[in-house]
């Protein structure tokens, strides 16, 4: 997960217009669900999120990439609009269900995230070291709180809350998520510790509720780690080199192919590429101890 500026892509004007769909909606909404002898009907019908304009902003914004894992899902499977406060209903930490959910933000721009279907849908994980034992992990409705009490049950109370999930559009990831570089546990996502020494809460409750140690996403992340490293282990190799040679034609070949291998780390390191933030953190690392 990378922090992402909403503002780099225009909110699409389906959602944002004074005569557009999104905003009648919105108002459509708020009426239904304002009348208490509609509260126990079906839910209400929302479509407008799905417009083909807002997949495709998302999908710039993001770069084609889950806003959760950073996984390119174009190959495999569709995005999924996800409401990062949910619209239909809202499962709490004990696993208590709330309905409606946030219905009047689910034509908001600032509350859509592009998400792969493993992030963002209930579903049996295995999670290592724990092998054997799938547990059921994946967004859906849950939307933790600090304090429960403050949930938001109509438009604009959402301001006194204290979410305990990560967006990567309002959190520096980076701030709370790290990877470790040591053999037997890279590929792996860990939390950050906070300013008393304990780790992130919000990065707990993220880690688990986005399902984020998967078996499947570890690998992947394993098998960009292993690109990396050996690229980096060609600079570190070409330094060497580059330091001993005598030959001047030599010691510019070298050079060249220094400059080379850097070129390509500084690739792995793009919001467009995936698994970039743990890209960076091995890359930059990894040449701070180089340098030293």
């Amino acid at each position: 997960m990378i922090f992402v500026n909403r503002n780099d892509i225009p909110a699409p004007a389906v959602l944002i217009s004074i005569d557009g769909r999104g905003l009648e909606e919105k108002q459509k909404a708020i009426a239904y669900y304002g009348k208490k002898s509609k509260r126990k009907r079906k839910a209400f019908e929302f479509d407008v999120y799905k417009d083909p304009s807002v997949k495709k902003a998302l999908q710039d914004l993001f770069h084609g990439k889950c806003a959760y894992c950073e996984s390119f899902y174009a190959k495999t499977q569709p995005m999924d609009v996800e409401h990062w406060r949910p619209k239909l209903a809202v499962e709490t930490v004990k696993g208590k269900k709330i309905k409606p959910g946030y219905y009047w933000l689910a034509t908001d721009w600032n509350n859509l995230l592009p998400s792969c279907i493993h992030c963002n849908r209930a579903s049996y994980h295995v999670i290592p070291p724990d092998l054997k034992k799938p547990v059921k992990l994946g967004k859906e409705n849950r939307f933790p709180l600090r304090d429960e009490s403050k949930r938001a049950r109509k438009p604009g109370d959402e301001i006194h809350e204290e979410p305990l999930l990560l967006d990567p559009c309002r959190d520096r990831p980076e701030d709370f998520l790290t990877f470790p570089l040591d053999a037997d546990r890279r590929g792996l996502v860990q939390t950050r510790l906070d300013q008393t020494g304990e780790p992130h809460l919000k990065a707990v409750i993220s880690i688990e509720v986005y399902a984020l140690n998967r078996e499947p996403l570890i690998k992947e992340r394993e098998r960009r780690f292993l690109e990396i490293a050996f690229h980096l282990k060609n600079v570190e190799r070409l330094a060497k080199e580059l330091d001993e040679a005598k030959d001047n034609a030599l010691r510019e070949r070298f050079d060249d192919w220094l400059k080379e291998e850097l070129r390509w780390l500084e690739k792995y390191k793009r919001p467009e590429e995936p698994y970039s933030q743990l890209s960076r953190q091995l890359i930059d690392s990894s040449l701070t101890n180089l340098s030293a």
